[in-house]
């Protein structure tokens, strides 16, 4: 038996959890645990780490749901999540859901989204398993291959390149331009507590691209 944990691992800007009745100001290093409702609103963003080292990057105007241990899963109620998934072994799993699609992982690395009553699934490496909720129908989905599902429509299977994607340490590296946006504006209009906050967000989305020099 393996206690597959997960903590917080970084987030940028504005990033909200729910955890039962309260509202958590999170901090980098904290527990997440089952049935947390991880929100990055506008332009924040988050990323989980999992004791397998499994990565779950949150994109911004996200809303997840997760749970499990050995069989763990996340929910997407809208928003866009990248995975970068261990391989699995016997007896663990590893889900990602919205609405209209289920997601089984077999240690792979993905992009899932859930916008406007449509859900897509790209696949970067390795195997996914895509069910629609709707019919029933399931898909497996290799290295560049995507699949869209709308309400009322048929599963539309189809190939794309990876170039196509920002991947995992591109989105960090818009992100981090895009910290310091936001520092220069909340030190020209005096929020010095926001700036500071901001400032240490940055110093360690810095440190994890090794661009610390750069960032000083």
């Amino acid at each position: 038996f393996i206690v597959l944990a997960a903590i917080l691992n970084l987030y940028t800007n504005d990033v909200v959890i729910k955890r039962g009745d309260s509202t958590i100001i999170p901090e980098i290093g904290m527990t997440i645990l089952d049935y947390d409702t991880i929100i990055s609103n506008g332009d924040s963003r988050a990323e989980i780490l999992y004791s397998d080292s499994s990565i779950l990057y949150i994109d911004e105007n996200t809303r997840i749901v997760t749970s499990g241990v050995e069989e763990r899963s996340v929910f997407i109620s809208i928003g866009k999540v990248w995975a970068k998934i261990k391989k699995l072994i016997k007896g663990e799993s590893f889900e990602v859901n919205n609405p209209l699609s289920v997601s089984g992982v077999m240690g792979t690395e993905l992009e899932v989204s859930y916008i406007n009553d449509e859900s897509e699934i790209k696949v970067l490496e390795g195997k996914v398993s895509t069910r629609d909720k709707r019919t029933g129908r399931e898909v497996i989905l290799e290295r560049e291959k995507a699949v869209k599902i709308r309400k009322n429509m048929e599963m539309e299977v189809r190939e794309f390149k990876l170039k196509e994607l920002k991947r995992w340490y591109e989105w960090k590296k818009d992100h981090l331009e895009f910290l310091l946006r936001k520092i220069e504006e909340a030190l020209s209009q005096g929020r010095t507590m926001q700036a500071s906050r901001l400032i240490s967000q940055g110093s360690i989305l810095a440190g994890r691209l090794n661009l610390i020099e750069e960032y000083k």
